[in-house]
């Protein structure tokens, strides 16, 4: 999807699995720092600035 400059923004919380996995911390982790995509809590966080016009569809 970065090919066609689209972020992937995956809603919920998750933070029982990541609780639980340290593999699945450090993936969520490095997807959200490397920004292209996102795992957010909620619809508060699905819009941070490095995800430029990202919407919810």
């Amino acid at each position: 999807m970065q090919n066609y400059r689209m972020g992937l923004v995956m809603l919920g919380d998750i933070s029982g699995q990541i609780a639980r996995s340290k593999a699945f911390s450090e993936f969520v982790g490095e997807i959200n720092r490397i920004g292209y995509h996102l795992f957010a809590a909620d619809r508060s966080e699905h819009c941070p600035d490095n995800l430029n016009g990202c919407k919810l569809v």
